[in-house]
């Protein structure tokens, strides 16, 4: 049976994702599931790339959005649309046999994920072979296709509450879509038409973006092809990668100690380092992602805000974190809005995963790392996840000492309220 796709047009804002080369090549949110190796590796030890291959081929039969592109629209008179495209699973997939013990945290981090198309689904899996016999799978999506909430189901749908086997996921009901530009654009006119619920309303909500500004966006998308050709011929921004993984009980138990919650913890913690090397302590400023997803259905690709959290030079920890929790705090219920006022060099962020373990296929999950998305315009930016026990503390940055003295440091300032010293894993 065919399963109709319905007509989804490109968010505007969802659009800047796609606008540039480099943009389009490092905006990918990103995440490193290291689970048991031994069910995905041969009698000899090597990777098993076909036992690698079902595992994602089950994740893509469950999961539409994997098997969608952008397709622009004639003369760029919206923006591009989603549309029905299978994955090359030969081409999306990913590897690389051994990774050298000193490469682990840049390998992880995306360093070898090699670059996306834009005519194909905007998604890549790379699975690496560990030193240790373990076996990552580290799926990496456009931010176009969804933040970071929303590619969490990539590793949702990867995984279980008890062992599985792939190779039983039945495959999926074939997509379609319009076949015409203006098939899509009757659709999307009709879905839109029927939201705005009148003629002055749909005057209204027309009009409010003037005509020139639609104007420059429509002269962007035309321009959009041979722009992205003439970058594609500069390599994408370099990034250095580093992570540590600590023990979600100490670090619950530092943020008890702390007065505060995990979130706010990290928040504070990052704020202190980045003000101690970076700022050299002439105080520290940064962006911290607030979900509006409450309320909503979920299904949101990118529903993400950016709210600016700031410590004032030699704040204690003690009044830093009650400064924390109250910026925070203000963000999340609105009173303190979703405006970015002035510079900050990043972003800091955490999401918690599962309590329990979870299984890939037969191997367990060991570790989740999840990586921030560094946006060209900043220095480093940082993303902590825990699971099961587990917590991975995760940095990207354009510098590599600074990006490993963060990740220290961060890790050192977590533990730092906790009732007794706590070694920090290097």
């Amino acid at each position: 049976m065919v399963q109709k796709l319905p007509v989804e047009l490109m968010r505007t804002l969802d659009e800047k994702f796609i606008g540039d080369w480099a943009t389009f090549q490092t905006m990918r949110p990103c995440g490193a599931l290291v689970v048991a190796g031994e069910t995905l590796r041969t009698a000899e030890g090597a990777l098993d790339h076909a036992a690698a291959i079902e595992h994602v081929r089950h994740v893509v039969a469950q999961w539409p959005a994997l098997r969608m592109r952008v397709r622009p629209m004639p003369l760029g008179v919206t923006t591009p649309v989603w549309e029905a495209c299978e994955p090359d699973l030969a081409w999306h997939v990913r590897f690389l046999d051994e990774c050298p013990p000193e490469r682990v945290d840049a390998v992880l981090g995306g360093a070898e994920h090699g670059l996306l198309e834009l005519d194909r689904p905007l998604w890549v899996v790379l699975v690496v072979g560990l030193p240790d016999g373990d076996v990552a799978f580290v799926p990496q999506v456009q931010h176009a296709l969804g933040d970071g909430i929303f590619a969490m189901r990539f590793i949702e749908h990867l995984t279980a509450d008890a062992p599985f086997d792939p190779r039983e996921t039945p495959p999926p009901e074939p997509l379609v879509s319009p076949r015409t530009a203006v098939g899509v654009l009757a659709a999307a006119f009709g879905s839109w038409w029927r939201t705005q619920g009148s003629l002055p309303a749909a005057w209204r909500e027309y009009t409010r973006k003037s005509f020139v500004r639609r104007l420059r966006r429509t002269g962007g998308r035309i321009l959009r092809p041979g722009r992205m050709r003439r970058q594609s011929t500069t390599p994408p921004p370099s990034r250095h990668h580093a992570f540590t993984t600590l023990e979600l009980r100490e670090v619950k138990l530092a943020a008890r100690e702390a007065g505060c919650s995990v979130h706010d913890a990290l928040v504070t913690g990052a704020l202190r380092a980045v003000d101690e090397l970076v700022a050299h302590g002439s105080g520290a400023a940064l962006l911290v992602p607030v979900s509006r997803r409450a309320g909503t259905t979920g299904d949101e690709r990118n529903n993400i805000s950016m709210t600016r959290v700031q410590l004032p030079p030699g704040t204690e920890r003690a009044d830093a974190v009650a400064t924390v929790a109250s910026q925070v705090a203000a963000a999340a219920s609105g009173e303190g809005g979703a405006a970015v006022e002035g510079p900050a060099p990043g972003y800091v962020s955490y999401l918690p995963w599962r309590v329990r373990p979870r299984y890939a296929g037969q191997a367990l999950v060991r570790t989740l790392v999840l990586w921030p998305v560094l946006d060209p315009r900043h220095d480093f930016s940082v993303f902590a996840g825990s699971y099961a026990g587990t917590f991975s503390i995760a940095v990207s940055g354009t510098e590599e000492a600074t990006v490993i003295a963060l990740r220290d440091r961060i890790a050192a300032e977590l533990l730092a309220a906790a009732p007794a010293p706590i070694e920090v894993p290097a």
